[in-house]
């Protein structure tokens, strides 16, 4: 389990062998992702956020997820990228901002952090 602060995501990887990480998917999680449990003996996965701050609207919480067998597929959205001409992925990180477009797209930006922001038309279709 890798737990990335800044997106609010939990990555998980098959670790057996240690020389090659498999990936196995992304769990959405709260906000200021802080601290993360795995309780094997129960198929069980806690994460928690970091602080509770009533003023900027930024409430405390515990995510729990209960390990499903590989019949089931998640039931959450996932953001992926295309694959540029060169046919390597549009790298992306840290989305700040999202909008509904007139023509049924998604517009995105990156987090002010990058020198250059860059704005992303996001297809909804096979959600």
């Amino acid at each position: 389990f890798v737990n990335s602060e800044r997106s609010s995501v939990t990555v998980i990887y098959e670790v057996s062998d240690p020389t090659s990480p498999q990936y196995l998917q992304v769990l959405p999680a709260v906000a200021n992702l802080k601290g993360s449990f795995a309780i094997p003996s129960r198929g069980l996965f806690v994460s928690a956020s970091q602080e509770d701050d009533r003023e900027e609207k930024l409430r405390a919480a515990v995510n729990i997820y209960e390990y499903q067998h590989e019949e089931h597929t998640p039931q959450y959205p996932t953001l992926t990228s295309v694959d540029r001409d060169n046919g390597t992925p549009i790298p992306w990180g840290a989305l700040s901002g999202l909008v509904a477009g007139e023509d049924g797209y998604l517009y995105s930006v990156e987090d002010g952090t990058f020198q250059h922001n860059r704005i992303f038309k996001i297809n909804t279709d096979d959600y």
